[in-house]
């Protein structure tokens, strides 16, 4: 017996080691060559990643190959140094186009990057696409500006090269310069990719100043990862290709980009002057619900702030804890509470002059309507349900909008459960404060679902209708998408919709 236990716990012990080294996985270190990004850190196959598409696709190959990516940030001029000195296994994005440091070599493509030409709207369109289109503006001699270092391939960089040596070709140092010369018009065009103008677009608003210029096609570049053969062997190389070719036929690599560019595109379409003015009036209507139920009711002036800032920042702070956003949205931004004590204090000095007119006001309305009553669309009621709506609508679509941002996936879950907690979730708070258990939003009134069912909406168009190529029509889903909120909302208490009892 003793010796069946003893071969037992060898037969154990040898498990564990073959297990301990069927798990030890090659670590390979590389440069991600992308522009205006801190260091990355480290990129673990066992673990989950944040960041762009070629974070999570080297999280994807890490398991297929059974290989582990220490990642950061580097100048694509420090490569050829990094490989020669074999501090650095490889690096990506990677080109052809692009000279390849000594002793390296490029991986199968795993993506593709759209570039763009981007001109003002008063010019004559171009009635072209890819190279003939460049070569009829260069022709055109407009003033075309680009990135300095960037390559768009043997063929483009040549036509740039011979423009800039007339003097229509302006080289600029990043993607914000890009736009801020167009706008300037110290240029006519700006040549970038797609997706980084797009990014460039969102941080400079009103982006919508752009929606009518001229985009046209220029040509696609193949992205890679370049290797280096000295301290990557071929059979490692190999079994990378393989992960990446598997990814692509599987639907992987392009559920991956599309997860990636998502946060991007929404951003665009939602930086524009109208939503940000209605995220601002969303603020304040919810903040004024909670001024108008502390009147009725008769809080002290710092209950009117919790109840004001409860339905206006208080639903927001519990989705973002949720959903792990990081920072919060108050602690990132001061504007929201600065706009609910801003409301609470200017609607306590306007109500202490109101008293104290109290009798001349009456007399006034007594001439105007001939009563001494406020008109009803004016009553307490109506005021309460209208900006309860309209900040129900704003929040909605910026719900859908975090959950999008952080990455929250099923989209089609995730998106109306932060709509309704944005929307909502604050108001049945204050609610609860104010009532207790016996909580409209959650016994009767038809209040969250508006969120949800807008906010499952907005989710699918965001699914299938936001692409690189039109952004515009997220643009459009989501004007409709608060107008629809808003509209459901006061249909539901002109005609006292109520929830169906459980």
């Amino acid at each position: 017996m003793l010796w069946l236990v003893g071969v037992g716990c060898l037969l154990q012990a040898s498990g564990l080691v073959w297990a301990g080294e069927n798990t030890r996985h090659t670590v390979l270190h590389g440069a991600w060559l992308a522009d205006d990004h801190e260091m990355v850190g480290r990129v673990d196959s066992a673990g989950p990643v944040g960041g762009t598409f070629e974070l999570h696709l080297l999280e994807a190959i890490g398991r297929r190959a059974q290989l582990d990516f220490s990642l950061q940030r580097m100048d694509p001029g420090d490569v050829a140094a990094a490989f020669a000195s074999g501090r650095l296994d490889f690096a990506l994005p990677a080109q052809r186009n692009q000279p390849p440091a000594e002793g390296a070599r490029f991986s199968r493509p795993y993506g593709v990057r759209n570039d763009v030409l981007m001109c003002n709207p008063h010019l004559r369109p171009l009635p072209t696409e890819g190279m003939a289109a460049l070569k009829e503006a260069v022709a055109r001699d407009w003033r075309i500006a680009v990135r300095a270092g960037e390559s768009y391939g043997a063929e483009p960089d040549v036509i740039l090269a011979g423009a800039h040596e007339r003097g229509f070709v302006r080289w600029v140092n990043s993607d914000l310069d890009l736009v801020e010369v167009l706008l300037a018009g110290e240029t006519t065009c700006v040549l970038a990719p797609r997706l980084e103008l797009m990014v460039a677009l969102t941080h400079r608003r009103p982006s919508e100043t752009f929606i009518e210029h001229q985009r046209i096609f220029l040509s696609e570049a193949r992205l890679r990862i370049l290797f280096n053969t000295a301290t990557v062997d071929a059979a490692t190389i190999g079994a990378v290709d393989r992960a990446v070719k598997e990814l692509q036929e599987d639907g992987t690599v392009d559920e991956l980009r599309q997860s990636a560019v998502r946060p991007t595109l929404l951003a665009f379409a939602v930086a524009t002057p109208w939503f940000s003015w209605f995220d601002i009036i969303g603020t304040i209507a919810f903040a004024l619900s909670g001024v108008l139920i502390a009147r009725a009711e008769g809080f002290s002036l710092l209950g009117a702030f919790v109840l004001s800032a409860l339905p206006a920042v208080g639903g927001g702070a519990l989705r973002d804890l949720l959903v792990g956003r990081e920072p919060i949205g108050i602690v990132a931004s001061p504007l929201p509470l600065t706009l609910v004590a801003a409301t609470v204090t200017t609607a306590y000095v306007l109500y202490a002059l109101r008293d104290r007119l109290e009798a001349p006001s009456r007399t006034f309305v007594a001439r105007l309507s001939g009563t001494g009553r406020w008109p009803r669309a004016l009553s307490f009621r109506n005021l309460l349900e209208l900006t309860d709506a309209i900040g129900l609508a704003a929040f909605t679509v910026i719900g859908v909008v975090v959950a999008v941002r952080v990455g929250a996936e099923p989209l089609w879950l995730w998106g109306p459960l932060c709509a309704a907690m944005s929307g909502a979730g604050g108001g049945i708070l204050r609610d609860i404060l104010r009532v207790g258990y016996n909580n409209p939003a959650l016994r009767t009134s038809f209040y969250a679902e508006v969120c949800v069912v807008w906010g499952f909406l907005l989710s699918l168009a965001v699914l299938y209708l936001l692409t690189e190529e039109d952004a515009v029509l997220l643009r459009i889903s989501i004007f409709v998408t608060v107008l629809g909120a808003l509209a459901t909302r006061l249909l539901v208490v002109a005609f006292k919709v109520r929830s169906p009892r459980f």
